[in-house]
């Protein structure tokens, strides 16, 4: 005797499944709420130790605002005094494994003061060798549109992670060229 699969009890299944699926989503969304605040809290504090350790104790930050593309997480202005100190632009690039997301300090001049790679998921030992200093000491000093192997050395084995961080730090200082050409001092 076979057993017979009637619609009622695929409607059965299909219901309990999609009661599943229900709590289930609305238990993400829950965590959610509760956690989304404490995130942006960290990764504010972060920008803003990574600031610290950039430009000084005592530098002070403003949010800059404005549309300067999908790439672009943050950017901020940093004083100390009233004096203008530079730029802080947070950037996230898609490297060989992911996102990597990177803080570009900019001189007032709107050349790259420094990288600090602050998330990525590279492969170690080579892409990770990207977030390393030697790699990203190269930018200090440089503007315009960078290219690797034109202005940039990749690292050897790890061209894609090269060229992610390259293209972050290119879209920092796109935000150089936008704020350069839009701000009055």
């Amino acid at each position: 005797m076979k057993n017979k699969i009637t619609p009622g009890y695929l409607f059965k299944i299909g219901g309990r499944l999609l009661l599943i699926a229900a709590l289930t989503a609305l238990m993400l969304a829950f965590v959610y709420q509760l956690t989304a605040e404490k995130i942006a809290a960290n990764a504010e504090k972060e920008m803003l130790e990574t600031v610290e350790v950039i430009f000084g104790k005592g530098a002070s930050t403003e949010e800059v605002e404005g549309d300067f593309g999908n790439e672009v997480l943050n950017v901020y202005k940093v004083t100390q005094g009233g004096e203008l100190l530079g730029y802080s632009v947070k950037v996230v690039s898609l490297g060989f494994k992911g996102d990597i997301e990177m803080i570009v300090a900019l001189e007032p001049d709107m050349t790259c003061k420094s990288v600090s790679v602050i998330s990525y998921n590279e492969t170690p030992g080579l892409g990770s060798k990207a977030a390393d200093h030697s790699f990203l000491d190269q930018f200090v000093g440089k503007s315009g549109v960078l290219a690797v192997k034109k202005d940039i050395d990749a690292v050897a084995g790890a061209t894609v992670s090269s060229k992610a961080v390259t293209e972050g730090v290119n879209s920092a200082l796109a935000v150089g060229e936008i704020l350069s050409g839009g701000e009055q001092e």
